[in-house]
């Protein structure tokens, strides 16, 4: 019961907090100056500062053993390729988070190559007629063109190329070649290795290939590009992939440049004897955003391309949320200590959050539960939804009692694989939760 009383506090702490501190905590990491707060950026720099003054103020200590509120981490800032072929005709560009290596396989074609949760309001499943272990598997890049905004908000959330080479890797395919559709921006170009470039080390040989090479491929299974690409852009999740009787290879090489990016976490420690047994309470969001757009999954018009993606909700709501609960929390007794965490690297592959869980200051062994925060600026309808929920049997029953309190009209998704930090925790084997008020058009 203590730990449903708790969640009822944290649903509802930042309906008590103060409406102008909340402004200010957005509209000053949304503001131009911040420049889209992309990570290794003077942006990311000006954000971390102020994030720190923020911790210090409410009264939050850096973590234990830590003499500050910044943890650095490595990330990969520049890839190129170091010389990748296919046996097709065509031409070939390893991605930026490609594993670098050599596979031959059949082929399989997967639409979009998009897999959006089934307890999201729009299921979506590029392989759910598919099997694709030890096989190589070519999708489209970007989302369905024709489809309307709310489902283009939906899909593009789980459209980058990152997604779609997990996606591809948790079935069991040994590599993945994007193609861009005739339909599409930059229609049958190669993906520019400036894209996606942090995510290294990804489990799974991933390439760009041009026109010549998709429709050679196509070709094996009597189609083409511009007919497979018809077919999907309504958006229709039923439309479904094929087998392709060929077998290619595709051989990658990427060299990387690393950069050093920064984590800013701080506690608030126990106003009492924490318990022995998980003495911590984990918080967290992120800061870092798109920058200007050119490394992300950018929904901008064409007019818009290359403007500051100032990213108000994602992530600075995320983040005011978790300082608004931190300063509440900082004047109330405190049964364990809270951990208040805030990530770069997460539009380029949840990368702050992986470096925290890799190399822990904190045992995570010791964190009995992590709660996150990623778009909660944009409430529809009283909508919230809590995601991860299958990561405890016992969250279902706490979340029904703490609404109690809180009065939302809650959306219980127990899928713990969402494109968030909240997957690098759940992974970890910590129970946790993510808060999301729902994808919009900006």
């Amino acid at each position: 019961m203590r730990k449903a009383i708790v969640l009822a506090f944290l649903l509802t702490a930042t309906v008590h907090a103060d409406v102008a501190e909340l402004r200010r905590y957005v509209t000053t990491l949304a503001s131009q100056r911040f420049g889209g707060r992309q990570t290794g950026t003077e942006g990311e720099r000006l954000a971390r500062e102020f994030l720190t003054t923020e911790l210090k103020r409410i009264g939050a200590k850096p973590l234990p053993g830590q003499r500050d509120f910044a943890l650095p981490f490595e990330f990969t800032a520049g890839a190129r390729d170091g010389g990748t072929t296919l046996s097709t005709p065509g031409k070939a560009r390893a991605l930026s988070f490609s594993d670098s290596g050599d596979i031959t396989g059949s082929v399989v074609f997967a639409g979009y190559g998009i897999v959006v949760p089934e307890s999201q309001d729009f299921g979506y499943d590029s392989y759910a007629t598919l099997d694709v272990k030890d096989k190589v598997v070519v999708v489209l890049r970007y989302f369905p063109e024709d489809a309307d905004q709310k489902t283009r908000g939906i899909l593009a959330r789980y459209s980058d190329l990152r997604y779609k080479a997990m996606a591809a890797r948790q079935r069991g395919a040994k590599a993945l070649l994007v193609v861009t559709g005739p339909r599409s921006p930059n229609a049958g170009e190669l993906v520019p290795m400036t894209f996606d470039t942090a995510l290294s080390g990804s489990g799974i040989v991933a390439a760009s290939i041009d026109r010549d090479a998709g429709n050679a491929i196509l070709a094996a299974a009597g189609k083409t590009l511009g007919d497979v690409q018809q077919s999907l852009d309504s958006g229709n999740p039923h439309v479904a992939g094929f087998d392709i009787p060929m077998t290619v290879t595709v051989r990658t090489k990427v060299e990387r440049e690393r950069h050093t990016a920064y984590n800013i976490a701080g506690y608030l420690p126990s106003t009492g004897r924490a318990p022995a047994d998980k003495p911590w309470i984990a918080l967290g969001a992120h800061y870092d955003h798109l920058g200007h757009g050119e490394n992300g999954s950018s929904l901008a018009s064409k007019e818009d391309a290359g403007k500051i993606h100032t990213g108000a909700d994602d992530d600075a709501s995320g983040d005011a949320a978790v300082l608004a609960i931190g300063g509440i929390l900082a004047k109330q007794p405190r049964p364990r200590n809270v951990l208040l965490a805030f990530w770069s690297g997460e539009e380029l592959g949840l990368l702050g959050s992986a470096a925290f869980v890799a190399a822990p200051p904190v045992k995570i062994a010791d964190i009995a539960a992590y709660l996150n925060f990623d778009m909660v600026g944009r409430m529809q309808d009283n909508k919230l939804s809590v995601q991860a929920t299958g990561t405890s049997p016992s969250w279902d029953k706490m979340i029904e009692q703490a609404n109690v309190k809180a009065g939302f009209n809650v959306n219980v998704q127990p899928d713990p694989y969402q494109p968030t930090d909240v997957s690098t925790f759940s992974t970890a084997g910590v129970p946790s939760l993510n808060f999301f008020t729902g994808a919009h058009t900006d």
